[in-house]
């Protein structure tokens, strides 16, 4: 069980994480 902020928090880690790895992969083309 997550309150909705938790739910956001996790969502937008995520989401950072994401784009961070196809940002370092792009980069080390």
């Amino acid at each position: 069980w997550m309150s909705k902020s938790q739910g956001i928090f996790c969502n937008n880690v995520f989401k950072t994480h994401m784009i961070s790895q196809t940002w370092a992969s792009n980069r080390s083309k």
